[in-house]
């Protein structure tokens, strides 16, 4: 594999990546420095422009295990917790942010389905599934 190239903070910093990408279907972004803020910042340069260039709809995030596992907790009924409630609100704001729908699965009960509508997600799925 070749070298896409340096990069500088410009607008076409990942051009050549683009070019590669083609009109693939899925695009996996691997990493090898979980969780630092120059990551996340150019994962996220690079999704924009996935998004508004190439047409992609659809972003699924792995995330570290204590983080998803919290959230999972969430979803599934511990809907009193506040610290998750926050860490669910900014997840959603932050996927609102892209032109993107941000869905629950597996909501099996009436409390966690309306916490999760306060936090911001917009469709669940599950047993009380419905949209707004």
């Amino acid at each position: 594999m070749t070298s896409l190239g340096e990069i500088h903070g410009a607008r076409d910093d990942y051009d050549a990546l683009l070019e590669r990408i083609g009109e693939a279907r899925f695009v996996l972004l691997g990493e090898a420095s979980h969780g630092t803020h120059e990551f996340y910042r150019e994962r996220s340069r690079i999704t924009r422009r996935l998004i508004a260039e190439k047409g992609f709809s659809a972003v699924a995030i792995e995330g570290d295990w204590p983080s998803a596992a919290r959230v999972n907790r969430y979803v599934r009924g511990a809907a009193s917790d506040e610290a998750v409630r926050r860490f669910v609100s900014g997840s959603a704001a932050l996927l609102r942010a892209l032109p993107l729908t941000v869905c629950a699965e597996g909501v099996d009960d009436a409390d966690d389905a309306a916490a999760l509508w306060e936090c911001g997600v917009e469709a669940i799925t599950g047993p009380w599934a419905s949209t707004r």
